[in-house]
């Protein structure tokens, strides 16, 4: 997706994958280092902050947008009930979701954070909850799975949406709470 969206607004990015956690950067190598509800996802949320100062350069910015407690993240929640076996989501999530967890995770550094939201638009919480079903690899159903657990599944995700809805005109507004945190490390 980033790099459709850079080219179409011609634009000189790069984009890469890496493990957040070993990310594969020499030392300094960027002036702004970015995550959007990505970073917050690593099993270890101070080794990924370390990662994340290690590859910025002196006065360089660490930017995150991470999901915040009590909001929208409770479906990750959902996730881990209904799916055994799936990682509990919500720990690492919560591990930067507040501003002080995130001060937390980068003490030799001036952390400006703020809580945030923006509304997601659909037809339905129903619509969107399938949405999420497709879109979201951990959380796509089992086609096999014939114990109902798809269904329940289902429900969770419509009571956790439904949670944070409003009406919207013909259909509603899903609010997403999260922390905008930037980061500036320290020399």
């Amino acid at each position: 997706m980033a790099r459709r969206r850079s080219a179409a607004e011609h634009l000189p990015v790069e984009a890469g994958v890496g493990d957040a956690q070993c990310l594969p950067f020499p030392d300094r190598s960027f002036d702004a280092v970015l995550s959007t509800y990505g970073a917050m996802f690593a099993r270890d949320a101070g080794a990924t902050a370390r990662e994340l100062v290690r590859v910025c350069r002196p006065g360089g910015r660490i930017a995150l947008a991470n999901w915040s407690p009590g909001g929208v993240i409770e479906v990750f929640a959902v996730l881990h009930r209904r799916r055994p076996g799936s990682p509990d989501l919500t720990r690492s999530v919560a591990a930067g979701g507040t501003a002080g967890k995130v001060c937390a995770l980068f003490p030799a550094a001036r952390v400006d954070a703020a809580a945030r939201h923006f509304d997601l638009r659909c037809t339905s919480c129903r619509a969107w909850s399938e949405t999420f079903l497709r879109s979201f690899g951990p959380a796509a159903p089992d086609p096999a799975d014939t114990s109902g657990t798809a269904t329940v599944l289902r429900a969770g995700l419509l009571r956790a949406f439904g949670n944070h809805t409003s009406p919207d005109g013909p259909g509603v507004r899903i609010r997403h709470a999260y922390l905008e945190a930037v980061i500036t490390p320290l020399p």
